[in-house]
């Protein structure tokens, strides 16, 4: 077995270190691997890489994100070693995490042992579930659910109330075509969720970052500064990319915007219902994350 580690600081990743040894793990440190780990050949098979990450305060090094986006384009599981209570940073925060003091060597161990025993353990037909898209039930069902949320747009009374049950309608869908989703925000921390797709988030570096919005009649006017001010968030929250729904009135025109290279795709619920009928939940996310690296703007390039 064989890991690369790369940590925060030489002091956190010693201990780590030191119980990878001990269970037999040859260990390459990222900062000293005989070869071109970033953008070489491998020297050695790598089994996984190991990140350790120390206090919040510390903040994680560029150089950490990069360890584990070459992990991940090289299809090489990543690990992250954090102190119990600490919050994992939002680009990574799908990944497998331990939660142990990083002096505390038979937690360490513990958890090591296990993750490792599960890496030599094989998987039984992974792919087969990766990313399902929704069977024709499911996509009846959820259009009826969602016929019943715009009707109650309709109804101005209660703004405030339709627009969470748009939210938890938008993460449900997510959910039964096969993401991991975050707990939703209580407060506007900008955006609502967060979430993982098997096959799509370890290949663009990261989760999917979901905002929901009510467009309504002056949607189409405010989508280029809705987008404009998600870009924003995303730039300062690291993340590879950000998803923008809405709610679509009944025979309207899906909207637009016009700010080429930002990372925020846009559509509506409804297309999203119609999108992942036709196709797979890790198609859709490399889709259009792939649309807007190369200068798309939005799902229909409208």
């Amino acid at each position: 077995m064989r890991c690369i580690l790369t940590g925060s600081s030489n002091m956190d990743a010693e201990g780590v270190l030191k119980v990878l040894s001990r269970l037999e793990v040859q260990v390459f440190r990222a900062d000293r691997y005989h070869g071109d780990w970033l953008t070489g050949r491998i020297v050695h098979d790598v089994d996984f890489l190991c990140a350790v990450l120390g206090s919040e305060d510390q903040g994680v090094p560029p150089a950490i994100y990069l360890d584990i986006g070459v992990a991940l384009g090289r299809e090489v599981p990543v690990l992250l070693v954090m102190p119990p209570g600490a919050r994992t940073p939002l680009a990574i925060s799908g990944l497998p995490r331990i939660d142990a003091s990083l002096d505390n060597q038979e937690a360490l161990q513990l958890h090591l042992e296990d993750f490792i025993e599960s890496l030599r353990t094989p998987t039984v037909q992974q792919h087969e579930v990766v990313g399902r898209g929704l069977s024709d039930e499911q996509y009846v069902s959820l259009g009826g659910e969602l016929e019943e949320i715009i009707s109650g747009f309709q109804d101005r009374e209660f703004p405030r109330r339709q627009y969470e049950v748009l939210e938890k309608f938008v993460r449900k869908v997510f959910v039964t075509a096969g993401a991991t989703a975050s707990t939703p925000r209580e407060r506007d921390y900008g955006y609502d969720f967060a979430i993982w797709v098997d096959g799509a988030s370890e290949v663009i570096g990261g989760p999917t970052i979901v905002n929901v919005k009510f467009m309504g009649s002056s949607g189409r006017k405010n989508a280029n500064n809705y987008v404009r001010d998600f870009s924003s968030y995303l730039h300062y929250n690291p993340s590879p990319f950000g998803l923008l729904v809405y709610e679509q009135s009944p025979g309207s025109k899906e909207l637009s915007y016009r700010n080429p290279g930002l990372p925020v795709a846009l559509l509506s619920a409804a297309d999203l219902l119609r999108s992942l009928h036709d196709e797979s939940l890790a198609s859709l996310i490399l889709g259009l994350r792939n649309s807007l690296a190369h200068g798309g703007v939005s799902r229909d390039g409208l």
